[in-house]
């Protein structure tokens, strides 16, 4: 059974360490957990992250009627519409090797990333509900309302926010 040590330097301590040997003459460390430190602390992403769990406070028993896994859907969600990002596929590429999308999704540093058709059911499903739309809507105008869309960051996708507004809106 592999040994489980904790990193206390303050960079590290939000990285946790599994130390696996196959044989006694050699030793693997590999992290399991990303780094908070790693996402630059001015980054508007980690704002929204803020303000998307906000969001789903009092959501997530609602949405879990919808789909499984709401937060983590949603958010897919919203880095797709945030980055304009083509489709699943390409987001399910992007979180083989993106670690601020890995981290923003709140997925371990070994975690297989979801199948492309998994995380377009859940999108479809979401998006279907017109309660999980009010919820992207408040998140994206409170996001917009502190500033945080900037071009600087982000490729905002706005047609697909559109998309979005509940269908009693104008």
């Amino acid at each position: 059974m592999p040994e489980v040590e904790r990193d206390k330097s303050a960079k590290d301590r939000y990285i946790s360490w599994v130390m696996v040997s196959v044989d006694p003459k050699v030793t693997m460390s590999v992290r399991t957990s990303l780094p908070e430190w790693r996402v630059p602390s001015g980054h508007p992403l980690r704002r929204i992250h803020a303000l998307t769990d906000d969001a789903l406070a009092n959501t997530v028993p609602i949405l879990e009627t919808v789909v499984e896994s709401p937060e983590r859907r949603l958010k897919e969600v919203l880095l797709v519409a945030l980055y304009s990002i083509r489709d699943e596929r390409a987001l399910c590429d992007q979180l083989g090797y993106n670690l601020l999308f890995r981290w923003f999704l709140g997925m371990g540093g070994t975690e297989p990333g979801p199948e492309p058709d998994v995380v377009r059911e859940g999108s479809l499903k979401l998006l279907a509900d017109e309660r999980a739309r009010e919820v992207l809507c408040r998140i994206v105008e409170a996001a917009r309302a502190e500033q945080l869309l900037s071009s600087f960051h982000f490729n905002v996708d706005k047609a697909r926010i559109e998309e979005w507004a509940p269908t009693g809106s104008p």
